[in-house]
């Protein structure tokens, strides 16, 4: 039986060195390690969300730690306009809802981007509004928002702006502080090489003075590991994560935060080069993330037949849709340590296992030009 290929936006491959590291004995750590990787963590932290402020690490839980940061921001009643272009909208929405905030929902087409103009045009309409809720990638579609263009409108209105960061780190360069944003939220998984389960929260200096005195320093919820005690980390889920974190930040400091972004741009174009090929449409057409490939299926194709036979046949797993594109799309991630073989292993997977059930592709070169499209980024053909 072959190996899988993993290429879910949840899900996909770690670097050998970070998958040997979850295999270390943590009991084993000296205190002088855990501090020194400790440090390393925090400056790995702000590099990658692009900040100077303290980053915070939490294990409870993306949904939880959203909900506890809007509480400590914001009262009940309060009015925030969410970006709702798919499903991280909706749980954005949910979340302020389930925090007693009154949400005026920005409705977009799913599988396109928010233009500013339109957040302008509500922030204009409600200016009771206190802060805007965005995704800077919709992970149900793979639409990559304009997130500096809506913080630029943010301070013009003076209002705050959370952005949820996750299929958006290691792709993308993240700006908290230039943007600027006021608080950013990312997590562990596929787009920095992590195993998933830590969340990460940058706040700005003045979401941390506006944050509710109740939460301040709430090491329940919150840890900043450049403050963390050997103590602490013994008796928390930190310990069990933390080598592989360590080793997986530290990857990224060396080979750079750019090299990152360019191999997830190199593998983007790789991917939307084959699909077309083969004739089939995509979700995304304009701005699109580099962290993910959305597909749409014509009528007739049985998505979660595609995505078995693709896994069963061909040992590639991909995603399906989700809320209104549940069975019509299929939707392929290729960030972080991913290479352009598991690409290539992806797109032999969708062309085969579409035409298994009955798709018709006359293209005979999708892979060709797919290698031309990732060999065009010429300074990164040995990626």
């Amino acid at each position: 039986m072959n190996k899988l290929t993993y290429l879910t936006p949840e899900k996909g491959p770690l670097p050998e060195q970070v998958r040997r590291a979850m295999s270390r004995d943590v009991w084993g750590l000296r205190e002088q390690e855990i501090k020194e990787a400790c440090i390393r963590i925090e400056a790995g932290l702000k590099a990658l969300l692009g900040t100077k402020e303290p980053v915070t690490v939490s294990f409870a839980g993306a949904a939880e730690v959203l909900r506890r940061t809007l509480q400590a921001q914001f009262e009940p009643g309060d009015e925030v306009l969410v970006v709702e272009a798919g499903m991280q909208g909706l749980q954005l929405s949910d979340a302020a809802q389930s925090c007693g905030l009154e949400v005026v929902a920005l409705p977009i087409p799913w599988g396109r981007a928010v233009k500013p103009g339109e957040v302008e045009n509500t922030l204009s309409r409600w200016p009771g509004i206190k802060a805007v809720l965005l995704p800077a990638v919709e992970c149900s579609t793979g639409a990559l928002h304009p997130v500096k263009d809506i913080a630029g409108l943010c301070r013009s209105f003076e209002k705050m702006l959370l952005v949820d960061a996750t299929g958006f780190t290691g792709s993308h360069a993240c700006m908290t502080d230039a943007w600027p944003a006021d608080c950013v939220l990312s997590a562990s998984g596929p787009d920095i090489m992590a195993p998933p389960g830590a969340v990460f929260t940058a706040f700005s200096h003045r979401a941390r003075q506006n944050m509710h005195e109740i939460f301040q320093g709430d090491k329940s919820l919150w840890l900043d590991p450049g403050k963390i005690s050997p103590g602490e980390v013994f008796s928390h889920p930190l310990l069990h994560v933390l080598p592989a974190l360590d080793e997986a930040l530290g990857i990224y400091m060396h080979q750079g935060l750019d090299h990152a972004s360019q191999h997830s741009k190199a593998l983007c174009l790789m991917a939307r080069a084959g699909v077309e090929a083969m004739g089939l449409e995509l979700l995304v057409h304009r701005e699109f993330a580099r962290s993910l490939t959305s597909i749409r299926l014509p009528p007739g194709i049985d998505e979660k037949r595609l995505l078995q036979m693709a896994r069963d046949d061909y040992s590639v797993v991909m995603a399906g849709g989700q809320g209104q594109l549940a069975g019509r799309t299929v939707r392929m991630g290729h960030a972080g340590c991913t290479s352009w073989k598991d690409v290539l292993a992806g797109l032999v997977a969708l062309h085969q296992a579409f035409v298994d059930c009955g798709g018709v592709s006359g293209s005979r070169d999708y892979l060709e030009r797919a290698w031309l499209a990732y060999t065009s980024i010429s300074e990164h053909k040995q990626l």
